[in-house]
């Protein structure tokens, strides 16, 4: 199992690079930690601009372990002063999520999340989907996972995540497969089980 704490930024105006800065420092931090950490700006969609960063885990455990010592952490300590003295932005945030289907994909840099309201009644049936789904991306090297939150507001909800390694492979993908008419029965398939809310596209740095 894979557990992933996930925090976003909505920077003031001038001050991304700098809430860019303090995301990168957010992830050495966690990754001195046992955490696998990755920073990306949404580049396009629901919450276009924003600084999105991620620590994944192995479990629960060792997540709320690292979360324990990070907080006495002086490099941690100072990062939260820095924020409160000098706000760079909104911040939302830590939710926890699990991976529910796929493996992480470091050497991809592009990802396209798209957030369905998915009934945990349904949510089972929705999971054996996506090994369908990725495989008819797979002459585009399109790799899918599958994330549902555990501590956030609405856990009726799956993330459906695509990789690309450019935003050119996406975009070969979503011609040649998204919009293919074997790929838009499995939506109105995946329809009948929850309701597509949202889409972004995020550059992973």
């Amino acid at each position: 199992m894979t557990v992933i704490s996930a925090r976003h930024v909505t920077p003031a105006l001038g001050k991304m690079e700098l809430a860019m800065e303090r995301a990168r420092t957010f992830c050495g931090i966690a990754s001195r930690f046992g955490a696998k950490a990755r920073v990306g700006q949404v580049i396009a969609g629901a919450g276009a601009g924003q600084v999105r960063f991620y620590s994944a885990y192995e479990s629960f455990a060792q997540m709320g372990k690292a979360a324990e010592t990070m907080a006495a952490d002086p490099s941690l300590i100072k990062l939260r002063q820095d924020r409160d003295h000098n706000p760079a932005g909104e911040m939302e945030g830590p939710i926890a999520a699990r991976r529910v289907y796929g493996t992480p994909h470091e050497d991809y840099k592009i990802t396209l999340q798209r957030e369905w309201h998915m009934p945990r009644g349904n949510l089972s049936k929705a999971i054996e989907i996506l090994p369908e789904i990725e495989a008819m991306g797979s002459d585009f090297d399109i790799k899918v996972n599958g994330v549902v939150p555990v501590m956030a507001n609405d856990l009726d909800r799956l993330m459906v995540v695509y990789w690309a390694k450019s935003l050119e492979a996406l975009g070969n993908s979503i011609d040649h497969v998204g919009m293919s008419e074997a790929f838009q029965k499995k939506v109105v398939e995946t329809s009948e089980l929850g309701t597509l809310l949202r889409s972004r596209v995020l550059r992973m740095i």
